[in-house]
């Protein structure tokens, strides 16, 4: 089903891009807040990251139960990915690669922007897009952060359809089988409710914890 989304495939490709943009400002974060002389307090365990960087929090359990669900059924649709690769006979250590890549680059942006941001809290979601929380008086901070919102917004813009195809060609799967044909009716309704969902987190700003946790949550009892 993948070949149906045509050239927003190519897009999507480009989104690595917009991940290093991201990447770039949230060291950037971490480099200024480390050189500011404010001093930054470290810790390997915290109760309250608002005071210190830890590496280990005291986040709800139930958050991280449902964010490892997702990532479980999301892990299944790398399958449909990477059928079409160029290189088929490297599939194997390209998956190896992306993952190992993948978790290095989570854990320095994620540790940086844990440094950049931990004594700021905005309304909401703690997010790229909660200018309440970057010092946007600072030139340089107003325009980088002008530019890594727009590189989210293409990130998601090419993302959202493939993940969207994906989920709903599983969830058609296991309502109708391989060969059923859903009515038209169900493709129309499960587009509207994606975009609406979405439109509702963007616009509530909803933390990210609970839209995976209860993303995860749907998953593990309906589709795994």
């Amino acid at each position: 089903f993948l070949p149906k989304l045509g050239k927003i495939l190519d897009l999507t490709e480009k989104g690595v891009y917009c991940i290093i943009t991201e990447s770039l400002f949230l060291l950037y974060l971490g480099c200024k807040a480390l050189f500011s002389g404010d001093g930054v307090r470290f810790a390997f365990h915290s109760k309250d990251t608002t005071q210190e960087v830890a590496m280990v929090t005291s986040v709800p359990v139930t958050y991280a139960i449902g964010v490892f669900a997702m990532a479980f059924a999301i892990h299944n649709s790398i399958v449909a990915i990477v059928r079409k690769s160029s290189e088929p006979s490297k599939n194997s250590i390209n998956v190896f690669k992306a993952y190992v890549l993948t978790f290095v680059t989570y854990v320095i942006t994620g540790y940086f922007g844990a440094i950049g941001l931990y004594r700021k809290s905005g309304a909401g979601a703690n997010t790229v897009l909660n200018n309440e929380l970057y010092d946007i008086e600072d030139t340089l901070t107003r325009i980088l952060l002008v530019i890594t919102q727009l590189a989210t917004a293409f990130q998601l813009v090419t993302v959202l359809p493939v993940i969207n195809n994906i989920v709903r060609n599983q969830i058609f799967i296991m309502i109708w089988g391989e060969t059923g044909v859903p009515p038209r009716g169900a493709f129309w309704g499960f587009n509207a409710l994606y975009i609406v969902t979405f439109l509702i987190v963007q616009m509530f700003n909803i933390s990210p914890n609970t839209v995976m946790s209860l993303a995860g949550a749907f998953i593990g009892f309906v589709i795994i």
